[in-house]
């Protein structure tokens, strides 16, 4: 049938009709209201300045349908047969509507908003291949019990769109975008079926994005459908998605951001909610400004800026990190659960390119974080502890890696400097690749175990507990020093320093090692150096060492010296107070000088102190008591001194001197102690020994019992009074003041001292 008016056509009075085709014209001004019986093929119907309504109870097949004219609709329901639209343009609104039946596209447009309606069925383009725009308009609203576009993708041309398939079905179309003014998906929603959306010529412009306002496929069966939407042109902003399974986004040339990246700060609220989030920009994904990150409640994270951005991302729970990565760029994330870091890489070295990880509610494991040598990663548990997964690959890698925990952290690095705090019971164990610097490293209760393949450099160590309960600090290097350049604290613990090389100490003569015990190992090395403030400066309670070369230490106060030996270098130990020796030896033709500048040096049962050099032993105090002398094995002379007597006696040693005199002696330092010098029970000297008189003089019988007597002695000639004759066998050495021979008649037998008192003669 083909109808031609200037006016309307049933614009006054429906027009019902059964027909097969029709044609029908508004040549001037009027709507053309049709109302068909059975199936139609609308083959073309125009008006010039009108609205277009036809209803069919069979099929609209509709070729040629134009509504010219301001404010002028197309209306198109059926409600049998559903419909094929080949070609239906409005100069305002198009709606279409087929309560029963599928709806097939392939060229729908309006200037404002195209609704179509597939109440029992699917809408699909009429052919799918076509690249050609199917659905052109300001805003398009699509509406399908089942799929729209799953079994046909389609195209539009569109500003705004709303999809919802209500039972099953996918949604797909492409948005073309030829003009560049992006697109909104305004609301796309699945009950039961994947979305997938294709946008293409977008820009980076504030309004030409494709912009993810509300998009849904919610079936509530775990695993079932996914979310793909991809950028091919131009950033993408978020609004919310959500997903029972996957969710993959990516802007092939641009960004990806919150939804008011644009205008003004965004919003805490969620913007992804699925299982896998897979999201890929050219540029950033989210932003450090404002509310600007991406939030998500996912399980797993792929994410990845491929040329130059930042990763920002915020979860709601816990997350695993399976691959996140950025060409030029920062990673920040931050999750209310577990993080589980699989891959995180910021692949190009910069500074500027940092990783940093937050658990607000739990703790963080990392298997695989690379900053490279020049981004810094930081970590931060606040639930938990963080772990590693037990590999022997490397954990971090960075420049400065910082690490807190309510936990332990135990973890393999390749970082050139570290602060770790665990600020709730647990240990820090770390395995460093190289060179590393602890520039703090502090528990609350918990041990310390930092290995090291490289030179170690100390500032801060801290085990905390104070529990004496194996809050320990273990330090060691398979290559390298280890350089105290400030504390490590162990209180009433055990600091166990074990290096490859040396053991230096490059602070002032503050306390840098406080703890119960201190064990060294340096079989390679040396502990400390000569010169002020070179010394490793400990406050510790024993010390054990083994060391190839010299050890220099400065104790803070009281130290036992449990055993103290080197190889092949000299043990020099000083000490705020008294020093307490069981085993100390220098080996290889190398002194031992300890130095009690405010104590006694004393030593347990069965102690030794063996010097293979010239040695010395010094206190404020005294030197062995009588009931339990200094044991001592020096190969070369001793040196000796004493600011205090007891029972007379200032020093007092037992073993073996071999000094460089003809016979065995020690040697006194000036001014003489107050008490007497013994070695072996022999008299050497002490402060009542000698009157000062240019030959010198003996005045002290030894053992603290001191008489009077006169006596000069000249190359052969003695005057001694009586009472010191009245004693046993007496050897006398005068070899210091040139007296080579005693005469025999010196050696009287009546017994009142020790048996072979030994006296030495020497100048003042």
């Amino acid at each position: 049938m083909i109808i031609t008016a200037q006016d309307e056509i049933g614009g006054v009075y429906n027009l019902e009709t059964t027909v097969t085709n029709l044609n029908a014209l508004s040549t001037h001004e009027g709507d053309i209201v049709i109302v068909e019986t059975d199936a139609i093929i609308l083959d073309d119907i125009d008006t010039t300045n009108g609205s277009i309504n036809i209803t069919a109870d069979g099929q609209i097949t509709a070729t040629n349908v134009q509504a010219s004219g301001v404010n002028q609709d197309v209306t198109l329901t059926t409600t049998a047969g559903g419909m094929i639209l080949t070609g239906v343009l409005a100069d305002d609104d198009v709606t279409a509507t087929a309560d029963v039946g599928d709806i097939a596209i392939d060229g729908v447009g309006a200037a404002g908003t195209v609704t179509i309606t597939a109440t029992t069925g699917s809408i699909n383009e009429v052919a799918a291949g076509d690249a050609g725009a199917d659905i052109m308009g300001d805003a398009v609203v699509l509406t399908a019990q089942d799929e729209i576009g799953g079994a046909a993708a389609f195209e539009t041309e569109v500003t705004t769109i709303s999809a919802d398939s209500t039972l099953a079905g996918d949604i797909v179309f492409t948005e073309l975008d030829i003009v560049g003014d992006g697109i909104n998906l305004l609301s796309l929603d699945t009950n039961n079926g994947n979305i997938t959306v294709v946008t293409e010529g977008g820009t980076v412009e504030a309004g030409t994005t494709t912009v993810v306002t509300d998009v849904r496929s919610d079936t509530g069966v775990a695993g079932a459908h996914d979310i793909t939407i991809t950028a091919n042109s131009g950033d993408m902003t978020l609004g919310y998605l959500q997903s029972d399974d996957d969710v993959t986004l990516e802007a092939t040339l641009g960004s990806i951001t919150e939804i008011n990246t644009y205008a003004v700060p965004g919003d805490a609220a969620v913007d992804i909610v699925g299982d896998l989030l897979t999201i890929t920009a050219q540029d950033e994904i989210g932003s450090s400004t404002g509310e600007l990150d991406i939030e998500t409640t996912v399980a797993n994270l792929n994410a990845s800026s491929t040329t130059s951005g930042d990763i920002v991302i915020t979860e709601t729970d816990a997350i695993k990190l399976d691959d996140v990565d950025t060409a030029n760029g920062a990673i920040t994330i931050v999750a209310g659960g577990q993080i589980t870091a699989t891959a995180v890489d910021s692949t190009t070295d910069s500074d500027d390119n940092d990783i940093s990880l937050t658990s607000t509610g739990s703790g963080i494991q990392a298997i695989h974080i690379n900053a490279g040598t020049l981004g810094d990663v930081t970590l931060d548990a606040q639930g938990g502890a963080i772990t590693q997964d037990a590999a022997v690959a490397v954990d971090v890698i960075a420049d400065v890696f910082t690490a807190s925990a309510a936990g332990g952290i135990d973890l393999d690095t390749t970082v050139n400097s570290v602060t770790a705090t665990a600020s709730a019971a647990g240990t820090i164990i770390l395995d460093e690749t190289d060179a590393i610097t602890l520039t703090s490293v502090t528990t609350t209760d918990g041990s310390i175990t930092v290995d090291s393949a490289g030179a170690m450099t100390v500032t801060l160590v801290t085990a905390g507990g104070d529990t004496g309960s194996n809050d320990d600090v273990f330090l060691t290097t398979t290559v390298g020093d280890i350089i105290q350049g400030g504390d490590i604290t162990a209180a009433n613990d055990t600091v166990t320093l074990t290096s490859a090389g040396d053991i230096t100490d490059t602070t002032d003569n503050s306390s840098d090692i406080s703890a119960a015990d201190l064990i060294i190992n340096a079989p390679a090395g040396s502990v400390g150096a000569s010169g002020t403030n070179n010394q490793l400066d400990t406050n510790v309670d024993t010390i054990t060492a083994a060391v190839k070369s010299d050890t220099y230490i400065l104790e803070k106060d009281a130290v036992g010296l449990t055993s103290v030996v080197t190889t092949a270098g000299l043990v020099d130990v000083e000490a705020g107070g008294t020093i307490t020796t069981t085993t100390v030896t220098a080996n290889g033709g190398y002194a031992v000088n300890l130095n009690a500048t405010a104590g006694d040096i004393l030593d347990t049962a069965g102690g030794l102190i063996t010097g293979t050099a010239k040695s010395s032993l010094r206190a404020s105090g005294i030197v062995g008591t009588t009931i339990n002398p200094v044991d001592v094995d020096i190969d070369g002379d001793l040196w000796v001194w004493a600011g205090l007597e007891q029972n007379g006696v200032s020093v007092i040693l037992d073993g073996t001197v071999n000094s460089s005199a003809q016979t065995e002696r020690v040697e006194i330092f000036e001014p003489s102690p107050p008490g007497l010098v013994i070695l072996n029970n022999h008299l050497m000297g002490g402060g009542n020994y000698g009157s000062g008189s240019t030959g010198g003089s003996i005045l002290s019988r030894g053992y603290g019992e001191t008489m009077a007597v006169k006596a000069v002695l000249l190359s052969y000639i003695s005057i001694i009074d009586d009472e010191f004759l009245n004693g046993p066998a007496v050897i006398i050495d005068g070899s210091q003041v040139g007296i080579n021979i005693i005469p025999g008649g010196l050696f009287i037998t009546p017994a009142r001292f020790q048996p072979e008192n030994y006296y030495i003669i020497r100048s003042r």
